[in-house]
């Protein structure tokens, strides 16, 4: 990295907001090292909302990089459906499908003893999923309600049992 980018990395960082956009992006990727395809072989990564969209294109470059990825779902067709896809693109990915619906502690709890009750824990965890419903109530199937920042903990709580 030149002086010059040296010194616009760091005044991009100090500003902030310059520093985590497309200015900070572009500036950086000139100097990274690409990572090697094996990079995260013998890694476990979890992701939630790994059905379509961001979390499907996350699950993908992990396997691309060669960890074992978990795509965790609420709809396991779509899941199945994700799966499938991935493996076409790596079809040396290790891929598995896990249900759980992050809206619903009952469901986090019960996956999450599952999960542990196959594996020791989780090298790599992406909450993608629910987060967009954190202003929303929610019902537990013991009749409490969950509203705002509390119905965020589930992603909390998740990372909690898991890592």
């Amino acid at each position: 990295m030149s002086v010059l980018a040296k010194i616009l990395d760091t005044l991009a960082d100090r500003t902030l907001v310059p520093g985590y956009s497309k200015f900070g992006y572009r500036l950086r990727r000139r100097s990274w090292e690409p990572l090697a395809a094996d990079a995260l072989r013998g890694k476990r990564a979890l992701v939630t909302g790994a059905n379509s969209g961001l979390g499907k294109a996350t699950a993908a470059g992990l396997a691309e990089l060669g960890a074992t990825v978990h795509l965790v779902v609420r709809n396991v067709e779509r899941g199945e459906a994700a799966r499938e896809e991935i493996a076409k693109s790596f079809p040396e990915a290790e891929l598995y499908v896990d249900q759980c619906d992050v809206s619903s502690m009952d469901s986090v709890r019960a996956f999450a003893a599952g999960f542990l009750a196959k594996h020791d824990a989780a090298d790599i965890l992406v909450h993608n999923a629910g987060r967009h419903r954190i202003a929303a109530r929610f019902r537990e199937t013991d009749g409490t309600v969950a509203a705002g920042r509390e119905a965020g903990r589930r992603h909390d709580d998740l990372a909690g049992r898991i890592g």
